[in-house]
């Protein structure tokens, strides 16, 4: 996201191409249920327009920008909404690289936990054996585990404590996540089969403060400053 506008395919293969093995896309819906690479609801943050997302048919938004006018200007102002199957289909030609698919909230509110989970599933079946489902909404990583539907999963945390821990217990994800201000490299992690990860951390030598405490994975919005850094090569 340093380089690309956010949820954007250029910014996604960028990242694949140098071998990146993991990456994240936040997963939204339009009024005519197609799931889209977004994160906010409303349009004006990235793409400058008034409404929002769940409110708009594809074909509309498809003649909206996701170039992030605030950030890059006019640079990236032909770049579209994206399909989640679009990233499918891309990220299946890099057989190295995993897929973190992070569904939000919003979406589910709007239109149904199990009308857009399995939706989910159906979409990123190509991928299955490399994809992590992910999300903050609990129900729905709940859901993933009910189904038996063979998708590994990920809880996004917004709290820690020991409601959390317990509940984390309960659904025993594959991926545990949080933001820098929940987890630190001296926070107490709770034992489990879980792998931690931490977002977004763009120092190498913070990366591996994490590293050294526990923590395997770290999101960061410049995967090349990170991958080609003297401290982490190798």
């Amino acid at each position: 996201m340093a380089h690309y506008p956010e949820n954007s395919l250029e910014g996604m293969e960028s990242a694949l191409r140098i071998g990146t093995p993991y990456v994240e896309c936040d997963i939204q819906c339009s009024a005519d249920r197609r799931l889209v690479l977004y994160h906010d609801p409303s349009l004006r943050r990235t793409s400058g327009v008034d409404g929002e997302i769940f409110d708009n048919r594809f074909k509309q938004l498809s003649n909206f920008s996701a170039g992030g006018e605030e950030r890059f200007g006019n640079r990236f102002s032909a770049v579209s909404i994206p399909l989640l199957s679009q990233l499918v289909q891309l990220v299946h030609e890099y057989p190295d690289s995993s897929l973190l698919a992070e569904i939000k909230i919003e979406c589910i509110v709007r239109f149904g936990l199990k009308p857009v989970m399995e939706q989910l599933f159906l979409e990123l079946m190509p991928i299955r054996e490399r994809c992590i489902v992910i999300s903050l909404h609990y129900p729905a990583l709940l859901f993933v585990r009910e189904q038996r539907v063979h998708y590994r999963c990920g809880w996004v945390l917004d709290e820690y404590g020991a409601n959390q821990q317990q509940s984390a217990e309960q659904l025993s994800p594959e991926l545990l996540i949080g933001n820098r201000d929940l987890l630190t490299p001296a926070t107490q992690l709770w034992p489990g089969p879980w792998q931690w990860m931490v977002y977004e951390v763009n120092d190498p030598a913070q990366a591996l403060a994490y590293a050294a405490a526990g923590i395997e994975l770290v999101e960061t919005a410049d995967a090349l400053s990170m991958l080609s850094h003297p401290l982490l090569m190798g």
